[in-house]
């Protein structure tokens, strides 16, 4: 809808959302050539215990809005490790879709947004 307004953006509402789209983040990076974490989004907690068998320790994400409604009040939800103890119930999983990654360790963190522009290139910023 928003596209459809006649008037001059500063950021097409498409990127935006294409920016904020972890999925699509992950796609495009492995696409230009950059490394990616093995990576698994469901919502069924036996395939969450057999990709973290498969891939070893695992941290969760969220994929969309990191701000959940819970308890009457708005929380955070920040990317963490999965602890071994939770891989028994993983409770809450099943309400949605969450994104696991294969933990990998870190010397420093860089943060990076894609954007496809070709077939063949991306921007990265």
């Amino acid at each position: 809808m928003l596209s459809s307004l006649r008037v001059r953006w500063m950021n097409l509402p498409a990127a935006i959302a294409d920016a904020e789209s972890k999925p699509r983040q992950l796609d495009i990076a492995a696409d230009v050539g950059l490394a990616t974490p093995p990576t698994l989004i469901s919502n069924d907690p036996s395939d969450v215990r057999a990709f973290a068998a498969d891939v070893g320790r695992i941290i969760v994400k969220p994929l969309a809005e990191p701000i959940v409604h819970e308890g009457g009040g708005y929380t955070a939800v920040y990317t963490r490790i999965v602890a071994s103890r939770e891989l028994d119930s993983l409770a809450g999983v099943a309400a949605t879709a969450h994104l696991f990654q294969a933990w990998v360790p870190k010397s420093y963190e860089v943060r990076v947004k894609t954007r496809k522009v070709a077939s063949d290139a991306a921007l990265v910023a």
